[in-house]
């Protein structure tokens, strides 16, 4: 019988047994381990494209009732290219993508919603594929799918990130505004020195801005804060994480 175990997929190995057992009493036949001998091939005992198969242990004896029994047991490495190649290393790519999106100008919100949400989408299709061959398991259990369920987030975080640049932008933009407007008025400079040009300002942006602009009518927090943090930040807290993942996998 096999009991897998995922955890360190596709990293993993599995140990399996096979009993072979006569129908008929020890005393008319018997197994003797000692006459079991295993022939290799070029590739060992063999194996599969996706497997690789050798033997670690045979063991002879009795049932209660005197049947004479052989046990095998084998080892089956896991192959791991295929994941690697077509999996693991494509999920590192689309994060990589992602991160890029931080580096393109921010006044072109459209090409960069776009290209990050592409790369979240492509992660969950590559999970899909990677759920689609494995028994209903926690991904906590599973290597690959930590791997996979980080890029994910990652992308994910992409996307929050520019969503939440935009809507700063747009703050910047009709804070602009008011602030070109407030210019304009013959007693701007009037304004200015009794402090009533921020609460020109302030009537002239949403209520929600309110909580970005502070009462010198200046924003805490720009969307180029957002992009000059997420540059640092995103790359270092990837590394970690799956550092932790493979590494808490593989110990």
């Amino acid at each position: 019988s096999c009991e897998f175990d995922f955890n360190k997929m596709p990293f993993d190995t599995q140990m399996c047994g096979v009993r072979l057992q006569m129908m008929s009493p020890s005393g008319m036949a018997t197994f003797n381990t000692e006459e079991v001998t295993f022939e290799k091939d070029a590739d060992g005992y063999g194996g599969t494209k996706a497997w690789t198969f050798s033997i670690f242990d045979t063991a002879s004896g009795a049932t209660s009732d005197q049947r004479s029994y052989i046990d095998f047991g084998f080892q089956l490495e896991r192959i791991p290219d295929y994941w690697v190649t077509f999996t693991i290393a494509p999920s590192v790519m689309l994060v990589a993508m992602s991160y890029g999106t931080f580096w393109i100008q921010r006044t072109a919100m459209p090409a960069r919603a776009t290209f990050a949400f592409i790369c979240y989408l492509t992660t969950i299709s590559l999970t899909n594929g990677a759920l689609a061959v494995l028994p209903k398991v926690s991904s906590r259990n599973v290597l690959l799918l930590n791997i996979l369920t980080l890029g994910q987030f990652f992308c994910a975080f992409t996307v929050f990130s520019i969503v939440v640049a935009n809507y700063l932008l747009h703050i910047e933009v009709r804070l602009t505004a008011a602030w070109a407007e407030a210019r304009k008025q013959e007693n701007y400079q009037k304004l200015k020195e009794s402090g009533e040009a921020v609460v020109f300002i302030g009537a002239r942006i949403a209520k929600l801005d309110h909580y970005i602009v502070n009462k010198r009518g200046e924003m805490y927090f720009s969307d180029q804060h957002v992009d000059v943090l997420a540059r640092w930040l995103f790359p270092v807290a990837y590394a970690l994480a799956v550092a932790i993942v493979v590494g808490t996998a593989l110990e």
